[in-house]
């Protein structure tokens, strides 16, 4: 029977009765390096219950390479448990894949409010970075922007502002001025024609020369600061102060 089920040939099997069976497949597959893929599709097909207490359940195969075929039946699994269960508790069962797993999560959930929660835990090198890379042109990326902000994942969001993303700038605008200013001045510094005034003005209204001011010391070409004094109409304080400073900026 081990060659028939290794196929997904699930013929001879009676479930749930047979699942500590299913279990030593798994288990010897696992052993000789053999895919799990075709028995994970076959019971996702026809058992599902059976795949989620496989998978899933308290005696789930642990590892990379188990968690890894789990993903390929992703859809399976979510449509009989919950999503951000399923990946919790994969994420458990292989913790050093959990950046993949978190990846798999964005491709499937990427509006998912519980995906930003996870991102401590599981893009633990730069919280939120997956998330937002994974989203950014998504219709409610600055949405996604304003959790991270309000979950303290700073760092990534001054990433995202230096690849020429302004939603990130605005939502950390809502946040942390200084962290603000620096995305901004990141941001301008690799896209000098980019328009980041309006998201500043639009998350801090009035407060908004609380990031202007500090990011005019952070400008480093005339072709940013230009662009950015166009914006600056209803601040004439930092209007001033940048149109002084302009005079002393080379071209670049």
């Amino acid at each position: 029977m081990s060659t028939k089920l290794a196929l997904g040939d699930l013929s001879d099997l009676v479930l749930p009765r047979d699942l500590e069976l299913l279990r030593g497949e798994v288990a010897h597959l696992l052993n000789q390096g053999s895919s799990l893929t075709p028995l994970y599709q076959a019971l996702a097909t026809t058992a599902p219950m059976a795949l989620v207490d496989l998978v899933l359940g308290p005696k789930a195969a642990t590892g990379a390479r188990a968690v890894e075929a789990a993903l390929g039946v992703l859809p399976a699994l979510v449509e009989q448990t919950t999503p951000a269960g399923t990946i919790r508790r994969l994420g458990d069962l292989a913790p050093e894949t959990r950046p993949e797993i978190l990846t798999a999560a964005v491709q499937a959930f990427p509006s998912a409010a519980w995906i930003v929660g996870l991102s401590d835990k599981f893009d633990a090198q730069t919280p939120g970075s997956i998330h937002l890379n994974g989203t950014h042109i998504h219709p409610a990326y600055p949405s996604f922007c304003v959790a991270h902000a309000k979950a303290g994942h700073i760092t990534a969001l001054v990433d995202q502002a230096a690849q020429g993303r302004p939603a990130a700038v605005g939502a950390l605008s809502l946040v942390d001025s200084s962290a603000a200013a620096q995305a901004a001045g990141r941001l301008l510094a690799e896209h000098p024609q980019m328009r980041v005034v309006p998201w500043i003005a639009a998350a801090k209204g009035t407060s908004a020369p609380e990031i202007l001011l500090p990011l005019m010391s952070k400008l480093r070409s005339r072709e940013a600061a230009i662009n950015v004094l166009a914006d600056l109409g209803p601040f004439p304080l930092a209007q001033a102060r940048l149109s002084l400073i302009l005079t002393g900026l080379r071209a670049c």
